[in-house]
């Protein structure tokens, strides 16, 4: 489905869905846990082929009185979507990615690439999120720019460690604070990596640029 935004999201699913609440053609349900708030959809590129469809997952906060945080138990390793996914679309009001909760996303899936778009209201993703997520190409908040092979985690105030293995990921731009688990952790593995930076630190081909870090906050 390409890039999630108003400009490359060709199909407006993601948008209309968001805005208004509505359903599209292809949209099947999964209820989640009852403490948890929040809600999924998946929605297929072909919905006329669903065991074969590429496919966006959405997460909506249905509930703000129950749990806000997108936890393991609510992620889809039980459906074969789970490697079919290209899209994660987390919506507003959801606040924190839980440990482990997209671990192994993708692993063995021989051709889709993943990107997942976040909200404002997203301040932290605890550590192993994304570890064994081999797919995942690109993340960042709804409203900014996408990028191809970037990571953008800037927006956030908490991101704890062994985060990424994913060869396709080929940028990184880490918040200047909350960094829990020590630096280096949150890319092992990813040995496309070929820019890190820091809050408003600027990106350069090649280097691993920290100079932004406040580590007196760790």
């Amino acid at each position: 489905m390409g890039a999630i935004n108003e400009v490359d999201d060709a199909e407006g699913i993601v948008f209309d869905v968001l805005k208004n609440g509505g359903a599209v053609e292809g949209q099947t349900e999964i209820m989640l846990s009852d403490t948890s708030g929040i809600s999924a959809s998946i929605f297929y590129d072909d919905p006329t082929d669903k065991e074969n469809s590429p496919c966006t997952i959405i997460y909506r906060l249905e509930d703000a009185s129950k749990e806000t945080k997108l936890s393991k138990t609510t992620k889809f390793n039980s459906v074969p979507e789970y490697d079919r996914c290209e899209t994660i679309v987390i919506d507003n009001g959801i606040t924190v990615i839980g440990w482990d909760a997209f671990n192994n996303m993708g692993a063995s899936s021989d051709s889709t690439y993943l990107t997942v778009v976040y909200p404002e209201t997203l301040t932290r993703i605890e550590g192993y999120a994304f570890h064994n997520s081999k797919k995942l190409e690109s993340m960042f908040m709804k409203g900014t720019a996408y990028e191809k092979g970037l990571v953008d985690l800037s927006h956030l105030t908490g991101v704890d460690g062994y985060m990424f293995k994913s060869s396709a990921i080929t940028k990184l731009h880490l918040p200047a604070t909350g960094l829990a688990d020590g630096v280096s952790d949150f890319f092992i593995g990813a040995t496309g990596i070929k820019a890190v930076w820091c809050g408003d630190g600027t990106e350069q081909d090649g280097v691993i640029d920290l100079s932004n870090l406040n580590t007196e906050s760790q």
